[in-house]
């Protein structure tokens, strides 16, 4: 199991600032938030073996899925409203 420390640095390095160190100093939020949410995310880690970080938080704008060793396992996944419903292209073919 990774330390607290290893997966802080993970997860600084792939959340916006806005959405993990920024709110520690943000009015409306505890403190300690990147602290809280690596709690959260090594507890995650030690009961299923893996965790994520949805798009809206991660620096890339992809959900990012990662195993307890902190290797990310879905590096070319799009983000979830392009796969949610393939396009048609009987406009431009005119069908």
């Amino acid at each position: 199991m990774k330390t607290f420390d290893e997966v802080y640095v993970f997860l600084k390095s792939m959340y916006l600032h806005s959405r993990f160190e920024g709110r520690n100093e943000s009015t409306g939020w505890a403190g300690n938030y990147s602290a809280l949410v690596t709690k959260s995310v090594m507890d995650d880690l030690k009961s299923t073996g893996e965790s994520c970080i949805s798009h809206f938080d991660s620096r890339t704008g992809q959900i990012v899925k990662f195993n307890a060793d902190l290797v990310i396992t879905n590096p070319d996944i799009p983000p979830e409203e392009i796969q949610r419903k393939a396009g048609h292209l009987t406009h431009v073919l005119g069908g």
